[in-house]
């Protein structure tokens, strides 16, 4: 709770920009350490930002693949409420592999009571739909981002790891501010 009421606190704060309204207010000692702080924690709040709005627009592109291999699916196997079963698939693949599991476990009971037949071949795609989401998420991110895909695999495998499925979400969020905040450190001249 704490955590996220932090999170809350420091969105709203980037939202309503209390970070440039308070470099704006005129300072006649000149810089002090506040400003410098707070001017610092706004560029690295912003370079996050970025990388986040970066990742989730590859997720768009993403959730869009994987709602035309569903609907495919879905068409061929003659499913009931199959608008249904897209418009979640889509909505629900906004959200990296949790969505893919809510959408595919709807879509498992949605077969199933159709036939046992139809919710095992159902089983089967969606296994092998979701084992090539992480070379899909890769490839699209790692493009996105520019990096190559076995670094976007092994960041995905230690953020699983390390915090599971939030791990996992985060994990192409993270690896990409890193990137972005080494590239902002100057390199000493030897």
């Amino acid at each position: 709770m704490v955590l996220l009421a932090a999170g809350v606190f420091i969105a709203l704060a980037l939202f309503a920009h209390i970070f440039s309204r308070h470099g704006a207010e005129k300072n006649t000692r000149g810089p002090n350490l506040n400003d410098l702080a707070t001017a610092s924690l706004g560029r690295r709040f912003a370079r996050f930002y970025e990388s986040f709005a970066l990742i989730m627009g590859a997720q768009i592109t993403i959730a869009a693949i994987n709602s035309v291999l569903v609907a495919i699916f879905v068409l061929v196997m003659q499913l009931p409420h199959a608008v249904v079963i897209i418009g979640l698939t889509f909505l629900c693949d906004l959200l990296p592999v949790v969505g893919n599991l809510i959408s595919n476990a709807v879509m498992l009971c949605i077969a199933f009571t159709v036939s046992p037949r139809d919710a095992l071949i159902a089983l089967i795609f969606l296994v092998v739909v979701h084992k090539l989401e992480y070379f899909l998420n890769s490839k699209i991110i790692g493009h996105r981002i520019h990096l190559p895909i076995w670094l976007i695999l092994l960041a995905l495998i230690v953020g699983e790891k390390m915090m599971g499925i939030t791990g996992m979400i985060l994990s192409p969020v993270v690896l990409h501010y890193a990137r972005t905040e080494a590239a902002a450190i100057p390199a000493a001249a030897d």
